[in-house]
């Protein structure tokens, strides 16, 4: 039974059940396993950088549309950049996000939800772009949920 006042959760995560004298084992060893488990872990922290970086590169793409409409410079040039104002918004996130990944995965998926309302009122929209943008912020949210993770492989790796 335990003490008055002290719930089963507190019980659980207490020191009521870490034997006397335990020692906390080192989560990376050394070896392979060590190396592997490094390696994944800065593959989920550099994923969704890359990522987003690519999914800028190619939404700019969609921009240069604009050159085969035969348009005056001025006109040209204020069409381009509308056409980069999602370029703009990815470059954003991406540099508010590349330390805090937390900020990147809230904005990726506020611009994937903010995406998907403007393509179910237009037809010729990419409807994949809002899928990669969900999936970025899954990404960045896990990066950030694993950083304790990411740093303590780094401090083991380099030690």
């Amino acid at each position: 039974m335990p003490p008055e006042g002290v719930s089963l959760i507190t019980i659980i995560y207490s020191s009521y059940l870490i034997p006397p004298g335990y020692k906390k084992q080192p989560v990376f060893k050394s070896g392979i396993m060590k190396t592997l488990e490094y390696a994944l872990l800065l593959f989920l922290l550099w994923l969704p950088r890359v990522v987003a970086i690519l999914l800028t590169i190619l939404v700019s793409l969609f921009a240069f549309d604009v050159f085969g409409t035969g348009a005056g410079f001025f006109k040209t040039l204020l069409a381009l950049l509308m056409h980069l104002i999602p370029s703009f918004l990815l470059i954003i996130a991406i540099v508010f996000s590349w330390k805090r990944p937390w900020i990147g995965g809230i904005i990726m998926i506020a611009l994937g939800i903010v995406y998907f309302l403007w393509a179910q009122q237009n037809e010729r929209a990419a409807p994949f772009l809002y899928y990669i943008l969900f999936v970025l912020g899954a990404l960045f949210l896990a990066s950030w949920f694993l950083r304790r993770q990411i740093n303590e492989a780094r401090e083991a790796y380099n030690n």
